[in-house]
């Protein structure tokens, strides 16, 4: 690594970059851990400047995982029949499957409806065990909604879902979707958060959340509230600067509520934003009350999905990670062996220290990844140049001469500078290296 190198305690990590933390593992050879969530917060949203060195300054390869949730596969039934009864809609489907189901969804075009389902499975079409009663379906005109209704893992050759129509007239029905038996859950981490401001504004409530660190995928988010029946759209939102102006940007949306039918249980949703990246410590939850009144809420817990590193620990169990380099490229280890084992390393518990500042931290030049040379340039529809000469390397501040001035045009935007016929970036008046600056009398376009 080209690197300059310095120690601390004991050990020698490049001066490029500007945060160390270390991290004490239990075992060495192959070991996969949590990364610490303040390293995630202090390093780049990629972590593309995450790096690994051990007590004797020695860098070490690691292998990156994000895990997630998959989703469970989505099927059609090989066959659907629906038949509506007096008091009922009866949707009866062959599944052609021999998978275990996790779910199904109920296919409606109905934009307003509570409804109490029953799910039933059967392997030779006659004779049924009911696998789940009285779960609530429903859409309604908030925009929440809950038409899928989760199942024990089985398979089943045919499912029956039935839908109450005591209480209200049938709806249109286009079938089920089945969801196939998903792979083992995704892991999942609490969050620090806290609510820094609750606003009233028309018709929805903000709350302004503050999270413990940035660029975390989280893992969902729970609204803790004692209402006993309700149904609210909400949706995360990120403040930041765009056209010179703070604005509000939707990351996810969904619904949150809590149903009794009657004479039937309870369900309820108050978690949604499951796997969303969150790029900013602080969020807003806008909760869409329309003519409702505000949800009385006491608490907002997080969970987040962790970063997994894997690497072959040395024999010294003390690793310093490193981050804050916002010029390196992502590494490329040879990990090709190491990957093949990945799957059947459990992650470690880990004893992470206090993020701390690198010493030998030293700023990069400004604009050292700039390229210094830019495309070549004909120029002569430019009428008048002049010689400039640099004071050092480096940046280089320039300040235009009256003649310049008075040559060029007002905007100066035919002001070009020049170094072995290839255009030299600037900003402004700043530029360089060896430039010459010329002017076009004629019409041009500004410099890019």
């Amino acid at each position: 690594m080209a690197a300059a190198l310095a120690s601390v305690n004991g050990a020698e990590f490049p001066s490029g970059w500007k945060n160390v933390q270390p991290v004490t593992i239990e075992r060495a050879g192959l070991t996969r851990f949590s990364l610490p969530v303040e390293m995630i917060d202090a390093a780049r949203p990629a972590l593309e400047d995450l790096r690994i060195f051990d007590d004797a300054g020695r860098e070490i390869p690691f292998d990156l995982e994000r895990p997630v949730q998959r989703a469970a596969p989505t099927l059609a039934p090989r066959k659907t029949t629906t038949t509506v009864q007096p008091v009922a809609t009866v949707i009866t489907v062959e599944t052609g499957l021999d998978r275990p189901l996790r779910a199904v969804t109920l296919q409606t075009p109905a934009r307003e409806f509570l409804k109490a389902a029953r799910v039933e499975g059967s392997d030779d079409g006659a004779n049924w065990k009911v696998l789940a009663d009285g779960v609530p379906v429903f859409t309604q005109r908030d925009g929440a909604s809950q038409r899928r209704i989760d199942l024990a893992p089985q398979t089943w050759r045919h499912l029956r879902l039935t839908l109450d129509d005591q209480r209200s007239p049938p709806i249109p029905t286009t079938g089920l979707t089945l969801h196939a038996d998903s792979a083992e859950s995704a892991p999942a981490e609490p969050l620090g958060v806290e609510i820094t401001e609750r606003i009233e504004a028309e018709r929805e409530t903000l709350l302004t959340l503050r999270f413990s660190a940035a660029n975390v995928t989280l893992a969902g988010l729970t609204v803790l509230t004692d209402e006993p029946v309700f149904s609210r759209a909400v949706a995360l939102r990120e403040r930041r600067l765009a056209d010179g102006e703070a604005k509000e940007f939707t990351l996810t949306a969904g619904s949150l509520y809590r149903l009794v039918l009657p004479e039937q249980r309870a369900v309820s949703n108050l978690t949604f934003a499951v796997d969303v990246v969150a790029p900013a410590r602080e969020l807003i939850l806008a909760i869409r009350n329309d003519d409702n009144p505000p949800l009385q809420i006491s608490t907002v817990r997080a969970e987040r999905r962790p970063v997994l590193v894997t690497l072959v620990a040395p024999a010294a169990r003390k690793l310093h990670l490193l981050s804050g380099n916002s010029q390196c490229a992502a590494p490329r280890y040879d990990l090709a062996q190491l990957r093949g084992s990945l799957k059947t390393v459990q992650p470690a518990p880990v004893q992470s220290g206090a993020l701390a500042a690198n010493p030998a931290f030293r700023s990069p030049e400004p604009l050292a990844a700039l390229a210094l040379v830019g495309a070549p340039l004909d120029v002569a529809a430019w009428k008048f140049r002049k010689p400039v000469r640099r004071a050092g390397d480096g940046v280089q501040q320039l300040e235009l001469d009256l003649e310049v001035l008075a040559h060029a045009a007002p905007s100066l935007a035919d002001l070009r500078l020049m170094a072995a016929g290839k255009q030299i970036p600037y900003c402004s008046v700043e530029n360089i290296g060896d430039c010459l600056g010329s002017a076009n009398a004629g019409g041009c376009k500004p410099a890019p």
